[in-house]
């Protein structure tokens, strides 16, 4: 499709520096799109055909300069895998292919996590009911560290470092109405054993994605996006020190085939396993106006400055026939039965924002619309969180088809320039 650009800016209050994003978009492309505020400039100005035939996820590893890719294609019932990418970023910005390994299919989050020195990638594979995880830094010839075979049914749409102990990974399982707890194992490094909990399931709520803060009590709380209920899930997490937990090492991975089961091997282990106390469910996501009850799903969620949360609602089509962007505040700690409050409904500037992120110094959000295919730049006040007019927009590969899905996939902010 051809580009068109439209620019709104700020003038004055535009910042100097320039800012790079990564974008990808499900026809098979990577793109680095660089955004120069002062100089009226938001262009894309690197596409990469990459990442497999269905890109859809992209985690920045800062420390190393890296970019992993998550390709959502493949079929395990063919024995089709997916792909995982890793690209060096260049002094300036640019991508330069690293490492292409296989893995289960259908990956559409994932995120690095380990201790001592020693990382990994976990990846949660939505279409193949699996939590997948890869020491770091990819080789040519890396194998998963570990494969967990969820459930039939289980659809893992995401997953977290725990920010309370940064010993455990949770993720939200939409498909299987779970939130899981996986304690990271120090005895047998990268693994991953899943932790016990009171109440794990959540009937009909569909966790997708989930956004943390810590209170001016410092209480670590979580915030769960629900898909199917459209409500948010309110936990405070609490670090119940060691528990012994039990576990096997899963399935192993080979490149011949997408699963090869060996003998499971059983590992025991002293792990930190936070527990979470749910406190409250939030279903007022558009204030006083009813959220639409056919058509219209929770996307993403984030926070910043341990106060203000962020929502997309995918499929509205209620602010000047785009989708819904909704800035909520988390309340104080004296009132626990009310920790969220609505603060403002406002434009996505598109269609299906399926993805978004707040820029690391906190005056933008990048929202990803899918269907209309556009990364949309809209200016935030990172004193009070609030949302401004929109900055700057450009579409990026051709519209998505919300019969056959396509078009964006993600996007995440690069380094300053």
């Amino acid at each position: 499709m051809k580009s068109i650009l439209s620019l709104l800016f700020l003038g004055s209050s535009a910042l100097a520096h320039s800012l790079t994003l990564y974008a990808t978009h499900y026809s098979g492309t990577v793109n680095k799109i660089e955004f120069h505020p002062h100089k009226r400039h938001f262009a894309i100005t690197q596409t990469l055909k990459a990442c497999g035939k269905s890109p859809s996820w992209l985690t920045l590893d800062k420390e190393s300069n890296t970019l992993y890719c998550l390709d959502e294609s493949g079929d395990a019932s063919t024995g089709t895998p997916g792909t995982l990418t890793a690209f060096d970023i260049a002094p300036n910005g640019d991508l330069v292919e690293k490492v292409k390994v296989n893995t289960m299919p259908g990956g559409v989050h994932s995120t690095v996590y380990g201790k001592d020195n020693k990382k990994y990638l976990a990846i949660a594979n939505y279409g193949s009911s699996a939590i997948q995880t890869f020491a770091l830094p990819l080789q040519n010839q890396s194998q998963p560290t570990q494969t967990i075979t969820l459930d039939k049914g289980s659809k893992p749409h995401a997953v977290y470092v725990d920010p309370l102990t940064k010993s455990s990974l949770i993720v939200p399982d939409l498909g299987s109405d779970t939130i899981r707890v996986y304690g990271i194992c120090d005895k047998n490094p990268g693994l991953l054993i899943e932790c016990p909990q009171k109440q794990r399931t959540w009937q009909g709520r569909g966790p997708r994605h989930a956004a943390f803060t810590r209170d001016a009590s410092n209480n670590t709380m979580m915030y769960v996006a629900n898909e199917n209920s459209n409500t948010i899930l309110t936990f405070r997490l609490h670090n119940d020190g060691k528990t012994k937990v039990s576990g096997d090492t899963g399935d192993k991975q080979t490149r011949s085939s997408i699963v090869r089961r060996y003998a499971r091997k059983t590992i025991t282990e002293d792990l930190t396993c936070p527990s979470l106390e749910f406190v409250t469910e939030f279903e007022n996501i558009l204030g006083e106006d009813p959220v639409p009850k056919k058509g219209a799903y929770l996307g993403e969620i984030r926070a910043a400055n341990n106060r203000d949360l962020y929502v997309s609602l995918r499929g509205t089509k209620s602010v000047s026939g785009h989708d819904s962007f909704i800035q909520l505040c988390t309340a104080s700690t004296e009132d626990t039965l009310k920790p969220i409050r609505h603060v403002r409904h406002t434009d996505s500037y598109g269609e299906f924002p399926r993805t978004f992120e707040i820029s690391p110094d906190g005056h933008y959000v990048a929202i990803g619309n899918q269907y209309s295919s556009n990364v949309a730049i809209v200016r935030r006040d990172p004193f009070n969180g609030r949302l401004h007019r929109l900055v700057a927009s450009i579409p990026v590969g051709e519209t998505g088809d919300p019969k056959q899905d396509g078009g964006l996939s993600s996007v995440v902010w690069g380094k300053k320039h």
